[in-house]
């Protein structure tokens, strides 16, 4: 069973929803004061690991989110070439952290005037680059990958890359040529809408702890309170022996 068929089986399947249900969760905590301690115990251990079995996945959810309205990307795609990249030894973060670079150097060229990566010239001479397309980064990270791929020597085909702000596990991933359908066909990948749902849970989780501890915060700060200074407690004024 994945993360996502087990939200659809506990009914965890949006943001206003996962709320609503995880509260109620808390909820149920605040009914059991006449229970034994086990039952609580239970009901704790429930809670605590649903929420280690999901935050993983649900942080997941929330990355990808933010990363596809940071660079404009597609969701599927990105999951699809990430999957390419660990084939090649590499890590998502990897990908995802040179791809940031990478969109930063061609935006800075093609949108603000601020000059190539350095070998530009033998760069685009040698795959053909269209320029039209260089905000669109499957269509550079392919292109990159065909001249990575190429029968230059490999320090400078290295030297190149690097000016382009990948990572050494991303250029090795290129000159070994794993962004190719054979590899994006085996990615096991997050639909758009089970990425929503997923970062939904997560953001449902950071709600139900923020009040959990703030709850816990003001208990303990009532609890201290009466400790220091309980209710029938009265200041006295000593009296003023200096005179």
């Amino acid at each position: 069973m994945t993360i996502a068929e087990l939200f659809v089986k506990i009914g965890i399947t949006g943001s206003d929803k996962s709320n609503k249900e995880l509260k109620s969760v808390s909820d149920r905590l605040g009914d059991v004061s006449t229970s034994a301690l086990a039952t609580k115990a239970a009901i704790l251990g429930a809670l605590y690991g649903l929420q280690r079995l999901t935050s993983e996945a649900g942080k997941s959810g929330t990355s990808l989110q933010q990363f596809a309205t940071l660079t404009g990307m597609d969701i599927e795609k990105l999951q699809k070439y990430e999957y390419a990249m660990i084939q090649g030894g590499g890590t998502a973060q990897d990908f995802r952290n040179s791809i940031s670079s990478l969109q930063d150097q061609m935006s800075n060229m093609i949108n603000f005037g601020k000059g190539a990566p350095e070998g530009w010239s033998v760069f685009e001479k040698t795959v053909g680059f269209d320029r039209q397309k260089a905000n669109d980064m499957f269509y550079t990270v392919d292109k990159l990958q065909q001249f990575a791929t190429s029968k230059l020597a490999p320090e400078v085909k290295k030297a190149l890359l690097k000016s382009f702000g990948l990572s050494d596990n991303v250029i090795s991933s290129l000159m070994q040529g794993v962004f190719k359908d054979e590899n994006f066909k085996k990615a096991n990948i997050y639909s758009k809408g089970t990425a929503q749902t997923l970062k939904d849970v997560d953001r449902a989780w950071a709600n139900l702890g923020n009040e959990a501890e703030m709850g816990m915060g003001k208990l303990t700060a009532v609890q201290k309170s009466q400790l220091i200074f309980p209710a029938n407690y009265r200041l006295k004024v000593l009296p003023n022996h200096s005179k």
